[in-house]
């Protein structure tokens, strides 16, 4: 695709992104990038950076042209199996960006343009770094050593020095804030706070979808997330296995982690009689509204998410949501749309599950309708995106700042 530059009206934001649609293994980065452009299109020109094939899958996407620009609707794209730091520098003189992005701390691409910064490429250019979780404490318990060392690394050699980095949330701001903090004060810049927005694609799809009455006495339990140990799926299973009465669990989401997840097919073979796992593995995004509108529970204790866009999707799917006090999501029973509960309390998360199994059809369809309600309002909000605008707005102006 030829970069056209004269005239150019709209700022250019150039996202590296792991891995990206139309892969369906990568969690919630994707939805993120894929709801930033679809509802900032009209104001900024995005190119996306990627991979050329899912997270974890040895084969390239079979219709996807690789090493070319494609325009899409809402961004243009660049599938490719060449992330080497010769092949980023290209892209970025093809661009020539307003603003680089980048949506992982401890990706290789990140690693290779922050080190690149540092020798004097990339010069002028802002760069926006969002850790997308990373730095939960369950994330950084997965390799911890390497991370340790990486970080280190980062700090020794002033590697964030002018970077602006992204946190969607307070919680997930004073994570970072904790490990960085050498690096920030060299930067002289906190964390932006900007929530993920929500896609609005799906809430037109949820207005056709029917839910199945609930049956007293009957839970259908939901885990959407990858296999992994911060998501604590095996602690879901541990919970779900408390409950009397009927429990149909259903794991939704590919493996992330394969050691983990023999230790939870450990767990789902001395299930008690009472429950039922159904494990459906990774499935089409396309797919899961009506997947969780087969369902009468989210449950999803992580031990950590920045965003959680599995839980927006459920409520807006008319679905109650039973998650940790570590998501950006709160004061959920309040609203009557689920609870957001301490971890190291597991007995709370049984006894709101025991809860729910107990519930009529009359007294959950009040549930239900409250949480659909509940979701449409987070996803109409316009604070979402003038959080984000600035957010894009502020980052392209602190190079210049910096050199003033």
């Amino acid at each position: 695709m030829a970069m056209e530059q004269s005239g150019r009206s709209r700022r250019r934001v150039l996202i590296f992104v792991d891995h990206y649609l139309p892969g369906s293994n990568f969690g919630g980065p994707v939805r993120t990038i894929a709801n930033l452009t679809s509802r900032l299109s009209n104001e900024y020109d995005f190119f996306i950076f990627t991979a050329d094939r899912d997270f974890r899958s040895t084969e390239p996407y079979a219709d996807v042209t690789r090493d070319q620009w494609l325009h899409r609707e809402n961004a243009s794209m660049h599938y490719t199996a060449d992330r080497s730091l010769k092949n980023i520098l290209h892209r970025v003189e093809e661009v020539k960006p307003d603003l680089i992005y980048l949506n992982s701390f401890f990706s290789r691409v990140t690693v290779k343009i922050l080190w690149a910064r540092r020798s004097g490429s990339f010069a002028g250019i802002p760069v926006l770094l969002a850790p997308r979780g990373e730095f939960a404490g369950g994330a950084l318990a997965i390799k911890p050593l390497r991370k340790k060392l990486y970080i280190w690394l980062v700090n020794t050699f002033s590697l964030l020095r002018n970077v602006t980095l992204h946190a969607s949330t307070e919680f997930e701001k004073d994570e970072i804030e904790g490990r960085l903090t050498k690096s920030l004060r060299m930067a002289r810049a906190a964390p932006l706070v900007a929530s993920d927005i929500p896609g609005t694609a799906t809430k037109t799809v949820m207005e056709r979808l029917k839910r199945i009455p609930k049956e007293r006495g009957l839970i259908r339990v939901l885990f959407l997330a990858r296999a992994s140990r911060n998501k604590n799926l095996d602690g879901a299973l541990r919970i779900a296995r408390e409950v009397k009465g009927e429990v149909l669990f259903t794991i939704c989401g590919p493996v992330g982690d394969e050691a983990y997840w023999q230790e939870c097919l450990a767990i789902i073979k001395g299930m008690p009689q009472n429950v039922t796992v159904n494990v459906m593995g990774a499935i089409e995004h396309e797919k899961i509204p009506e997947v969780i509108s087969n369902h009468g529970l989210l449950l999803l204790p992580t031990h950590g998410e920045n965003f959680g866009h599995s839980i927006i999707e459920a409520l807006l799917a008319g679905c109650p949501v039973l998650i940790t006090d570590r998501t950006p999501w709160r004061n959920l029973e309040e609203a009557g749309v689920g609870a957001d509960l301490p971890l190291e309390q597991p007995e709370r998360f049984v006894e709101f599950m025991q809860r729910v199994t107990d519930m009529d059809n009359e007294t959950f369809s009040r549930w239900s309708i409250r949480a659909r309600e509940y979701g449409l309002k987070c996803i109409e909000s316009p604070e979402l995106l003038a959080q984000n605008r600035r957010m894009l707005d502020e980052a392209m102006r602190s190079e210049t700042n910096s050199r003033e």
